[in-house]
């Protein structure tokens, strides 16, 4: 009995080194991912500001058009 549990063990022993590889590429994804995930927020954010101004720039526009037609009226009615 303990002959075959030294066996086994022996035979763990040499695939030790593919677990460890393993979690190494694991915890390296791992944090890959976090990184990118991170980045993600960031680009998301800075799209919503992008997003945010081109909103207040065409507000800006369409009131500027309204005051150029409301000076064009008093101008051309006066």
């Amino acid at each position: 009995m303990f002959k075959l549990l030294d066996k086994a063990n022996r035979e763990l022993k040499r695939y030790s080194h593919v677990n460890k590889k393993a979690l190494d590429q694991f915890v390296s994804h791992s944090e890959e991912k976090e990184k990118l995930l991170k980045r993600k927020e960031e680009l998301d954010r800075g799209c919503q500001a992008i997003k945010d101004l081109m909103n207040a720039l065409d507000h800006q526009k369409y009131e500027a058009i309204q005051l150029t037609f409301k000076q064009v009226h008093v101008t051309t009615s006066g």
